[in-house]
This record gives C-alpha cells, structure tokens and sequence, in this order.
C-alpha cells in the first residue's frame, strides 16, 4: 500500500502582514494628513476624491460618514491618542482602513471590535530602507503614513500640516479654533496642549526619517511633495494644495 504524503500545516500569515495593500493603489494621488497649524487654514474638501491618510488629531478633519472607506485611513503610532476625545468621537467610529503599531495591543480589548489592524514598528529607519511591506516607520505618526503611502503604490504622495513649527506657540491646526472645539485629554484638565519640548524633539527626528523616505520613494518611483506653507521642511519638492488638486 502506498504510504500517504504527510500532510505540511498550514502557514498563517502573521497579524501584522501587509502584502494585500501591496499596489492597491497604483498610480493614485494620496494626501497625508499631519496635524501643523497650517490646517487650520486650508480648504479640504477635494482632497477626499482622492486616496487620504489620517494621522492622530487630524482624524477631526476627515468626512468618515460619507463615501467608500477604500482609500480611506487612520493610522498612528502613538498610544496616547487613546487619552484624546478625538480618538473616541472620530477615530472609533471612522468609516475607514485603521491601522495601530503593535504597541497597541496592550489596549487590543477596548479596540477589537472597531476593525483595527496592526504593523510592526521598522527597528532602524536610516537610509537605506529596505524589505518594503513587512514593517513601517515608526518615529512618528506622518512618517509612517508615508510609507503606507508609498506600498499602496500611490504615485504622487502630498503632505499637509508637515510644519514641524510652532506659530505663535501652537503646533495643532486646532489650537486655533474656538476653544470650545479643542479636543481634550484625559486627566490633563480642560484646554491641554501638546508639550512644545516634546514635539520638536520629535521635528527633529523625522528630518532623518524623511530622507530615507525619499530615497525609497525614488526608487519605486514615487514622488513626495510637501504642501504645508511656511514648512521648515526641506527634504521633499514644495508645491500648494491648489497645484496638488490640478
């Protein structure tokens, strides 16, 4: 009798695999949404024809309830958007692809039933960046966002509110809004701000972050191109928002 085969078990993909967003959007323009205070001066409402992803605070300044949530996301590395009502009014209930670093899922209970998925966090992000798909950057939330960007295949990649300055002391678009729409923060008191210390720390560390990016951009053939008036960053083609949406 012929010995039967031993049958091999069946590979699982890990939780955080990525390859079916490989392309998915190629050739397509994309909007990166960071949260500078040049937002709070822009004109929005064209860019959702396109591919939008969503970072963090700027998740209040997406139209979640309308349209297909295909080239819709909301992605973060930061676990402290948690302690925000903006996570909870807009994010949760958001219409859209969310994507959290695996950092997150020490929280998996209090999100897993809001169709979250996780991406495991890249242990270098110098130039150059390599393996794409199977990890993101992870020093922030827009250089991530970029990348995601980049493996959906979208061709022309526009960055909004990447400042990485304070104007007038401020670093969110909304902290020129009435206060009464601030987002709040959990036990930090009415009227929180974002510590400015911390976020030029962090302005700094993306510059070296950036580089990277547009190296690996070149060489999928993808261009990065910064919208943010008055931005002090320098690594990517400057252009406007009105250009972008030609």
């Amino acid at each position: 009798m012929k010995r039967e085969a031993k049958r091999q078990p069946r590979e699982l993909k890990p939780y955080t695999d990525l390859s079916d967003l490989e392309n998915i959007h190629d050739g397509e323009k994309c909007f990166v949404l960071g949260a500078g205070p040049s937002m709070a001066f822009l004109d929005l409402s064209e860019i959702h024809n396109h591919v939008v992803i969503s970072t963090n605070s700027s998740a209040m300044l997406m139209p979640w309830n309308k349209g297909s949530a295909d080239k819709r996301y909301w992605i973060s590395n930061d676990v402290l958007c948690m302690q925000w009502s903006y996570f909870w009014k807009n994010v949760i209930r958001a219409h859209c692809n969310k994507f959290v670093r695996t950092s997150w899922r020490k929280y998996a209970d209090k999100i897993k039933h809001h169709d979250f998925r996780y991406f495991s966090p890249r242990m270098s992000e110098k130039i150059p960046l390599q393996r794409l798909g199977e990890k993101l950057c992870c020093v922030s939330s827009v250089p991530t966002a970029i990348e995601l960007a980049i493996l959906t295949g979208c061709k022309d990649i526009y960055l909004l509110g990447v400042d990485h300055k304070m104007i007038h002391g401020n670093s969110h678009y909304w902290q020129f809004w009435p206060k009464e729409k601030w987002p709040q923060r959990k036990e930090k008191g009415k009227d929180f701000r974002p510590e400015q210390k911390h976020q030029i720390k962090i302005f700094r560390q993306n510059i070296v972050v950036y580089e990277a990016l547009k190296e690996l951009a070149d060489r999928k053939n993808r261009q990065i191109y910064n919208c943010s008036n008055g931005s002090v960053v320098d690594v990517f083609l400057k252009t406007t928002l009105d250009v972008a949406l030609q």
